[in-house]
């Protein structure tokens, strides 16, 4: 009871003290207590995950978890979007001069009420829930970087002429593609079809090509040089940047997401009709999406990284289209916002179809 008492006042110290630099100034903390406040809501984070996991359960009935959940997140979380979205569409501290109020700090708010819902949140919800989470919480903290702190950001995810490719976003991708190749080589293992197998080896190859792809096959690993003459974007050797196929892949990623939301959609009509066979089962899974790996597809949908790129001629790029359509609010702007989230947008998008093979594998263990 003492420890739930402390939560509760360090949480409401911390909503406080977010309040007072929302209404006064980004860095009041910092000031005055001599602390960064991210700090000061990372250790309270860490408290409360070190309480949680010594708990075998959360009081469901706990105000502080009914409020946060059902009331600052989303206030919060509907605040950021919308005093965002008014400075996209404006000018620079459009909200300050007319609300008088640092929206920034909506962003350490939305922090606070989502990650605490994640660290008190049931194992029964993180087993449902907890791939959104991971999206969520990923994109949260990428977005604080790149609001507070962008020339750390433009190190990690910026992919941009003259700056280093191999920032930490590109080294997640290959992680991300390493677990890719494990997963659909563990999978063609445990399968029995012939054909299934095929396609599961040609998967793990797939995976394999593409961190291949994104490493330039060791090329800058190595300190080689044996691209200087290949028509590259990036003057590397590699395939995906090669003249005309960075317009493949921007179409590959719309196709990508219309395909895996299509696909879902026709998994929950034919599940609610009844059950797929049991000799296509396998199948099934391999070629349909479940549902929440899909919207690791949205962001390089939406924000497709390669949309000033022209697709069919002559239909001008995509980002031309939002332009003409009122879409965005600057061409420039957008287009520098998207070689900012390029390479993290990028994990996402690998994160989505490693996932995939990942509830696979899963399922047939359940079932087996």
């Amino acid at each position: 009871m003492k420890l739930k008492v402390l939560i509760t006042l360090s949480y409401l110290l911390l909503f406080v003290l977010a309040l007072v630099e929302l209404i006064k100034y980004q860095g009041v903390v910092r000031n005055y207590l001599h602390v960064e406040y991210w700090l000061l809501l990372g250790a309270f984070l860490a408290g409360v995950l070190i309480w949680r996991i010594t708990q075998k359960k959360v009081d469901p009935t706990w105000w502080l978890l009914k409020v946060n959940n059902t009331v600052v997140l989303p206030a919060t979380a509907f605040a950021a979007v919308v005093t965002f979205g008014l400075e996209s569409y404006t000018y620079a501290n459009f909200v300050f001069s007319t609300f008088k109020i640092n929206h920034l700090i909506f962003v350490d708010l939305i922090l606070l009420s989502f990650l605490f819902k994640v660290v008190t949140a049931t194992s029964a919800e993180l087993k449902k829930w907890g791939q959104l989470y991971l999206l969520i919480g990923f994109l949260l903290i990428c977005f604080f970087i790149y609001t507070y702190y962008y020339p750390l950001f433009a190190q990690i995810s910026l992919n941009a002429s003259g700056l280093d490719d191999d920032n930490l976003m590109e080294w997640l991708q290959i992680l991300v593609l390493g677990i890719g190749v494990i997963t659909s080589a563990l999978l063609a293992k445990k399968v029995k079809q012939l054909p299934l197998r095929v396609l599961y080896i040609l998967a793990a190859l797939f995976f394999f090509v593409l961190a291949g792809e994104e490493i330039s096959w060791g090329e800058r690993l190595l300190s080689l040089n044996f691209s200087s003459d290949v028509n590259n974007y990036q003057n590397e050797f590699n395939f995906h940047n090669q003249s005309g196929v960075n317009e493949i892949t921007a179409l590959f990623y719309y196709i990508a997401f219309l395909y895996a939301a299509l696909s879902w959609g026709v998994r929950k009509w034919v599940e609610k009709k009844g059950s797929i066979a049991k000799k296509y089962q396998s199948y099934w899974n391999l070629f349909t999406f479940r549902g929440v790996e899909v919207l690791y597809l949205l962001p390089t949908f939406i924000f497709n990284p390669y949309a000033d790129r022209t697709l069919f001629p002559p239909i001008p790029p995509t980002l031309n289209i939002y332009a003409s359509l009122g879409l965005i609010p600057d061409f420039y702007k957008t287009l520098s916002f998207l070689a900012a989230w390029r390479e993290t947008f990028e994990v996402l998008f690998y994160l989505a179809l490693v996932l995939h093979f990942l509830n696979i594998l899963k399922s047939s263990r359940t079932s087996t």
